[in-house]
């Protein structure tokens, strides 16, 4: 993204063009301030953007996930080295090694997920007995990709989330937009601002 600033902006939304939207995808700040407080999502939470750098995962968060899910996939808990083989661990066969794969990329507690990244499904079936972490290492880095909603946080957050009528900013849209498009599942969401203000948000 280099030097350049990013921020979201809807397009308002008047009372004819509000009715278009279907109501599960109709969002107030309002209401959804007391999900924020109780549950606070996991995309704003410091970890996720720990290390965030050109949208690619830091070096120590590689190895935090290695270590995570080398232990939680039966691994002997060995500390874990870079320079050292998949067998090291205790990974004597394709099949650990499968379960290990699975870890790194769909579980979101120990994986790529808990940074707000994502793996396609194939881009780990190189792994070996034989493969060298650091290998392994060098292709989560390479390939993990932010999510669309990690994406759609980091823009907003250079300078801030932006509503369109006035316009003026308003912090609370950054966790709003993302959870609002998470729960609709649509390409766009009608969402009204602290100010009363409705407008719609792109989900991509």
């Amino acid at each position: 993204m280099g030097d350049k600033k990013y921020m979201l902006v809807g397009r308002a939304l008047d009372p004819a063009a509000l009715q278009t939207f279907p109501a599960e995808a109709k969002f107030s700040l309002e209401r959804m301030s007391g999900w924020r407080t109780a549950s606070p999502t996991k995309l704003i939470e410091d970890q996720v953007f720990q290390g965030f750098t050109d949208e690619q995962l830091g070096a120590d968060q590689v190895v935090q996930i290695l270590s995570d899910c080398i232990l939680q996939s039966g691994g002997n808990g060995k500390e874990v080295e870079l320079s050292n083989v998949l067998q090291w661990y205790g990974f004597d066969d394709q099949a650990q090694i499968d379960v290990l794969k699975t870890r790194i990329i769909g579980i979101s507690d120990y994986g790529v997920a808990k940074y707000g990244f994502h793996l396609a499904g194939d881009d780990l079936n190189f792994a070996t007995p034989d493969t060298l972490l650091s290998e392994l290492a060098d292709t989560i880095q390479i390939k993990a990709t932010p999510t669309s909603d990690k994406l759609s946080l980091s823009l907003m957050n250079s300078i801030g989330p932006l509503c369109p009528v006035g316009p003026h900013l308003d912090p609370g849209l950054a966790d709003a937009v993302p959870r609002a498009c998470r729960i609709s599942k649509v390409a766009r969401v009608a969402l009204q601002c602290s100010q009363g203000h409705w407008a719609a948000y792109p989900c991509e």
